[in-house]
């Protein structure tokens, strides 16, 4: 009842709930994320200091500047400091320029000021879980303000080598209309992953995020992906590009990525197409696999592990060409590391695939599954050529 009580005044927009976050006054939130995204913050707190300093010659035109429009309010510069001013300035600098927040620029801001050290941790730590900022580099007093990039321009991103990232595929998410706040939830959320570990601070750009993870085996070669948004000059739509150098790590990016627009964008229509490269004899050369919108990317690659699953392509440069590619072969599946074998038609089967699934995730490696033997024509067989090569 009181859950329902909660959904209710949602719905009339007196309060937020967002997971396990209540927020009981969403205006004074707004408030709050004023400053973090104000669309220019330097010019804003240049201007408050010039009708600061008329109003100090009496002129009175302190009062035209509105205070939405406030980054740090008149009264608290006029407190500050010439070393803390200039400070300010620089800490505000970083905030335009490279979307970051610093722990010390916070008792200067609008609103922000009021709190004690404490309250604004909380805060942030919400506003984490709103995906609108992120931690980001070295130290633990600096955040990523992905809500910024809403507004921010994609000319600072420079053109990615994709062969670089490229496992063996790269998937591409075409949008006739693409919700501007997207991506950057989408790329907060991945920074925030604690599967990904990061060996260095990840790249971000305002249409870019590439990350560089640490190595699971010794033996293992990069391990890195590529998420890019493309889109046209004043336009809406736009296409979303995924690559890894890991097929999991592939993986888990496809499933967060329908998973948030599946939760927050639940209107939102795209299609998916997946292009990889073959050197099969007689079949070499590019493909694009145009996936049926009846059934969803993430769906083929997490539900059942499906990898002895036909599906029909195309070849780039010839369209005659349309053969049946295993999704293992799409992908570049490796021979599996673990073999995982159960009985199934019981209660556990969901139990046991969340398992799996598990694994695979935390060690970036496949997962041979007794599911894969469902169809297998020679069951012995199959099952020996599962387990022969696995390591565990």
């Amino acid at each position: 009842q009181v859950w329902e009580g909660l959904r209710f005044w949602e719905l009339l927009g007196f309060v937020i709930v967002h997971g396990d976050v209540l927020v009981p006054r969403p205006r004074v939130l707004i408030d709050f994320l004023r400053p973090l995204v104000h669309h220019a913050p330097v010019d804003a707190l240049l201007t408050s200091k010039e009708m600061r300093l008329l109003a100090r010659a009496g002129q009175g035109k302190a009062t035209k500047l509105r205070s939405e429009d406030w980054v740090v309010p008149p009264d608290v510069s006029a407190k500050a400091t010439k070393k803390e001013v200039q400070q300010v300035q620089e800490l505000v600098r970083d905030l335009q320029d490279r979307w970051v927040l610093k722990k010390k620029l916070l008792p200067y801001l609008a609103k922000w000021h009021e709190m004690r050290e404490e309250e604004r941790g909380d805060l942030l730590g919400v506003l984490e879980k709103f995906h609108l900022v992120v931690k980001y580099g070295e130290s633990e007093e600096s955040w990523l303000c992905a809500c910024r990039l809403v507004a921010a321009e994609g000319s600072d991103a420079t053109t990615p080598d994709w062969s670089r990232y490229e496992n063996h595929a790269t998937v591409r998410y075409t949008f006739d209309f693409l919700p501007r706040p997207l991506f950057p939830r989408f790329l907060a959320m991945q920074i925030l992953n604690p599967d990904f570990k990061t060996e260095r601070l990840p790249d971000v750009a305002s249409n870019m995020l590439s990350m560089r993870l640490k190595k699971l085996h010794q033996k293992d070669g990069t391990r890195s992906f590529l998420v890019e948004l493309e889109r046209e000059d004043e336009k809406d739509n736009g296409v979303l590009r995924v690559a890894s150098t890991n097929l999991v790590d592939l993986r888990m990016l496809c499933c967060a990525l329908e998973g948030l627009i599946g939760k927050g964008f639940v209107a939102l229509a795209y299609s998916t197409q997946v292009e990889f490269r073959s050197e099969r004899p007689g079949e070499e050369g590019r493909f694009k696999w145009e996936i049926d919108q009846k059934e969803s990317l993430a769906s083929l690659l997490r539900g059942g592990r499906r990898w002895e699953e036909e599906v029909q392509v195309e070849n780039v440069e010839d369209r005659r060409m349309t053969p049946y590619f295993r999704l293992g072969d799409v992908f570049g599946a490796k021979s599996p590391a673990f073999f995982f074998s159960h009985c199934w038609g019981d209660e556990r089967e969901p139990m046991l695939d969340h398992l799996a699934c598990r694994i695979e995730d935390l060690t970036g490696e496949r997962v041979f599954d007794t599911n894969e033997l469902a169809k297998a024509q020679d069951f012995g067989g199959r099952m020996e050529d599962g387990g022969r090569g696995a390591q565990c």
